[in-house]
């Protein structure tokens, strides 16, 4: 695990969400704040306790931003997240934006590439649509990025990645494969960090929650991770059962 942030250490809803009580790191947290969240129409699953990460309305482009440049040796990668946009027809506007890259200076940003998600469903990798989604539903993404030196082969059911491109996962099916990446990287770049915001004036429902990198492509939940989950779920159905008895 390269970052894990799922904000629950955040305990009181509508609290900004900043470098000190979160796993984001790096430049300052411009114009409004993200804000915190509890889930109480349980959009993503986990709960109406559970928090996630809200944009918050703003009268400026870019008006909510945080960024994560801790670095790391990895040159495969998996980003992933949880994300929810509602209602396109009041807020044409709303938008988050992605931004991956290889300098903890920002130097680089964009040298792998921007990644937005549209109020009308589509989705835009540099410039250019990829796939499309649905409003108003909980959807788990995964970015795979290939930025060593050779090709991956049948990494995940049957799927190839080439030198320098990315593949797009959307609720476990592969959406968009094999994208160039922005420019050409310098021989053993590495993997440093992301940028989260409002691509344009949000002035609607965005919400994103559970994001995490991972060295590898990873574009399914681990086995590991789905056996953990199965096991905390029995215990505690055993718990409950001991309970009733």
């Amino acid at each position: 695990m390269i970052f894990s942030e799922n904000f629950n250490q955040i305990t009181t809803s509508g609290t900004a969400i900043t470098e000190a009580n979160t796993a984001f790191t790096g430049h300052s947290f411009t114009y409004s704040s993200i804000t915190s969240l509890f889930d109480t129409n349980d959009y993503f699953g986990e709960g109406t306790g559970n928090t996630i990460a809200r944009f918050v309305d703003g009268d400026t482009s870019f008006s909510a931003r945080v960024d994560w440049n801790g670095g790391s040796t990895a040159r495969v990668f998996t980003l992933s997240f949880d994300f929810f946009l509602s209602n396109p027809t009041a807020y044409a506007d709303n938008q988050i934006q992605f931004d991956l890259f290889t300098s903890t200076d920002f130097a680089s940003l964009g040298a792998i590439g921007s990644l937005m998600l549209n109020a009308d469903g589509t989705a835009d990798f540099r410039g250019t649509e990829a796939f499309s989604f649905s409003m108003d539903t909980k959807h788990s993404l995964r970015f795979v990025c290939n930025i060593s030196d050779a090709s991956l082969t049948d990494y995940h059911s049957g799927a190839d990645l080439g030198v320098d491109k990315v593949d797009i996962w959307l609720d476990g099916l592969r959406v968009a494969s094999d994208l160039a990446i922005s420019t050409s990287l310098a021989d053993g770049a590495s993997f440093q960090g992301f940028r989260m915001r409002t691509g344009r004036v949000v002035r609607g429902p965005a919400y994103v929650d559970n994001v995490e990198i991972v060295s590898g492509a990873v574009p399914v939940p681990e086995p590991s991770s789905i056996a953990l989950f199965m096991g905390v779920a029995g215990l505690a159905f055993v718990t409950y059962s001991r309970r009733r008895a």
